[in-house]
């Protein structure tokens, strides 16, 4: 079993949840839960998404003042 790659999977993914694993795997829910439970997956996911989101928009301001200056 390749719990990296269900891990990143979990992590990664906004539609994934512990049952859609379980059943795309063939791996009790359980199992899955009690894993993400002692690896900590889902402050590992809030952690991701926060750290997606600050990408998103520090993207967005450096175009908008790239923008600005072509401007001036």
């Amino acid at each position: 079993m390749d719990w990296n790659k269900i891990k990143s999977e979990y992590i990664t993914d906004d539609a994934s949840s512990y049952t859609k694993l379980a059943k795309k795997y063939g791996i009790a829910r359980s199992t899955i839960a009690n894993r993400a439970g002692r690896e900590g997956w889902a402050s590992d996911k809030e952690r991701y998404r926060n750290d997606l989101v600050t990408k998103t928009v520090a993207a967005v301001q450096k175009k908008q003042v790239d923008k600005m200056q072509r401007i001036q």
